[in-house]
């Protein structure tokens, strides 16, 4: 599978690689938020440095999968944020994280993990 997570303490990191499958993502995203390590505090954030997929999305199909994830994760953390490679994909997770916000927004886009992991850890000292 393409996305693979794992747990830091409060933090929940995706990675995608390569090119990754709505079905797969859904997934993935499903078993992480029922694993007994995911709480209401948790801190998301994903590496989509080597990802291949949503260059090769159209905005309909970005549309479907930000309407997807919001389905899904009625429950999601207030914190989310992605690492993402260039400035298309940082557009582009704009777009998809519109169709997927709650009442306020809540997603954060890096260009370094450096940068995320400084926003994660400003979360982090404030509880």
């Amino acid at each position: 599978m393409p996305v693979h997570y794992r747990f830091e303490g409060r933090l929940l990191k995706f990675e995608a690689v390569g090119k990754t499958d709505n079905d797969d993502l859904l997934a993935t995203i499903a078993e992480a938020t029922s694993a007994s390590e995911y709480h209401d505090d948790t801190i998301v954030l994903w590496d989509l440095r080597q990802s291949e997929t949503l260059s090769d999305m159209s905005a309909t199909q970005i549309r479907i999968v930000g309407e997807d994830i919001a389905r899904m994760v009625q429950n999601y953390p207030n914190h989310a944020a992605a690492i993402v490679p260039n400035d298309l994909y940082f557009g582009l997770m704009r777009m998809l994280a519109s169709y997927s916000e709650k009442d306020k927004e809540v997603a954060q886009f890096f260009r370094s993990e450096e940068e995320a992991m400084a926003w994660v850890a400003s979360l982090l000292e404030q509880q």
